[in-house]
């Protein structure tokens, strides 16, 4: 329940976010209520690595796309950093000013060598099964709202099993 008196916002966070180490890495929050994106007027994100130091504090977020965006630099995911390693622990605090009103969401993250990613594309979906794109529904030109989707339940469903990318 929101504080009383305050609108109850959801984010869109459907599985953690996987950094990669040696480069800038660019995260974002969709901030929605009632079927619709809001775009805060401000907000800012501090990046926890694992415990309870930031790697990244209070800064400062852009908005494009309906979307809060931060660039992690590459070198707050230095891993010869003290406290700074590669797996899973890592957490965003983004706190974004919406109506006048400060709204402050975490999610989690991790930190990786090299994130895994779907190895299907449409071009593939489509060799095994030619008529597919019959079904993919009115206006839509390709299947990647479809593999997106599934990636995501893969990647929840082997987190869930106790699987890590983060060594890999």
């Amino acid at each position: 329940m929101p504080v009383s008196g305050e609108t109850n916002y959801s984010v869109r966070v459907t599985v953690p976010d996987v950094l990669q180490g040696g480069r800038d890495n660019v995260i974002a929050l969709e901030v929605q209520h009632d079927g619709a994106t809001v775009h805060p007027s401000s907000g800012t994100l501090t990046l926890y690595a694992q415990g309870t130091t930031p790697v990244v504090t209070a800064a400062a977020t852009s908005f494009s796309g309906g979307r809060s965006h931060y660039t992690v630099p590459a070198a707050a995911l230095d891993t010869s950093t003290a406290g700074v390693d590669f797996g899973d622990g890592w957490l965003e605090e983004w706190a974004l000013t919406i109506s006048g009103t400060v709204y402050t969401w975490t999610r989690p993250a991790a930190l990786a060598k090299r994130p895994i990613s779907p190895s299907v594309t449409d071009t593939d979906l489509l060799a095994e099964y030619p008529d597919l794109a019959n079904y993919w529904g009115s206006g839509r030109t390709n299947a990647q709202t479809f593999i997106d989707s599934s990636w995501e339940d893969i990647v929840r469903r082997w987190l869930r099993e106790g699987g890590a990318w983060w060594p890999i």
